[in-house]
């Protein structure tokens, strides 16, 4: 269609617009003309009339963002003018005139983010990528759009595991690339899956870290074991969790010394002759702590 075709057509519809526009006001002004001449207008002539005014308002709004989005779309103005054919696209009096105006308005502004946000994902940009092209929710242009956030998803996910099991902490920032994936992604459950999981993981091991220290500090060699041995094998926790262990083996191994210390003494006064009952009582002490460090 040539540029004068086309104005020709916006205004023989803006003419047929108007020509709509003057009949209906005519018919509402005679018809309440003629209610007030018969001096019987009651409310629900007031409502009916009311209605009449507020669709002939809306026809007209409608009408003239109508005329705006052709103006966009003669200047290439594809954005400007795909938002007016969204907006109107449920909730229009003139759906054949929106429809036709998406057609040339909406797809292609749709290729235009799709092209810009290939070259983003390109370039390793994939959230802004995915930022990029969630606009796109209507026309035919909608499926290739979801698949491609579907995609870029999916290797947002592959990233974000690969840097959370890292010998570092990439707790935090792992978590943040998660947060790109949009909440209507194919891939949206399972982003928000992996991060309980990381968060759970991360203050079970922080938590099983606390209490080994505690017992440690309680002289409890035993339950330290069990805390650390709960730590999980993610690779940033090893050297902590290997600390611990041998900081308990160090723990058990003076409990062990300390135990035969004490057998030793215990011995030592068993072969002594007896002479009263302060050999008998050392003896019997130095069993007790052999068997209270044995039992630990």
């Amino acid at each position: 269609m040539s540029s004068n075709q086309f104005k020709d057509g916006k205004h023989g519809s803006q003419t047929l617009a108007l020509a709509v526009s003057a009949v209906l006001t005519f018919a509402l002004f005679a018809g309440a003309a003629f209610v007030g001449y018969m001096h019987h207008i009651n409310s629900r002539d007031r409502v009916l009339i009311d209605g009449y005014r507020r669709q002939i308002d809306l026809a007209r709004e409608q009408w003239a963002q109508l005329d705006q989005a052709e103006d966009w779309l003669a200047e290439e103005n594809y954005s400007a003018c795909a938002g007016v054919a969204v907006q109107l696209a449920k909730s229009s009096i003139f759906p054949e005139r929106v429809t036709a105006l998406s057609d040339r308005c909406y797809t292609p502004w749709a290729e235009d983010l799709l092209e810009q946000a290939q070259s983003e994902a390109k370039a390793g940009e994939l959230k802004i990528a995915i930022k990029t092209v969630s606009p796109i929710k209507y026309g035919m242009l909608e499926t290739k759009a979801q698949q491609s956030i579907a995609e870029w998803s999916k290797r947002i996910l592959e990233m974000a595991h690969d840097q959370y099991h890292s010998p570092s902490n990439q707790l935090n920032s792992s978590l943040k690339m998660l947060q790109a994936i949009p909440w209507d992604s194919p891939l949206s459950e399972e982003s928000r899956a992996l991060a309980d999981q990381w968060r759970s993981e991360w203050e079970d091991n922080a938590r099983y870290e606390r209490l080994a220290h505690s017992a440690l500090a309680a002289d409890d060699p035993s339950k330290a074991s069990k805390f650390a041995e709960e730590i999980s094998s993610h690779l940033a926790w090893t050297t902590k969790k290997d600390k611990l262990v041998s900081e308990v083996e160090k723990l058990k191994q003076r409990h062990h010394q300390l135990a035969l210390q004490a057998e030793r003494l215990a011995q030592a006064e068993a072969a002594k002759p007896a002479s009263g009952l302060q050999p008998v009582i050392v003896s019997i002490a130095a069993a007790l702590v052999v068997v209270s460090l044995v039992r630990r």
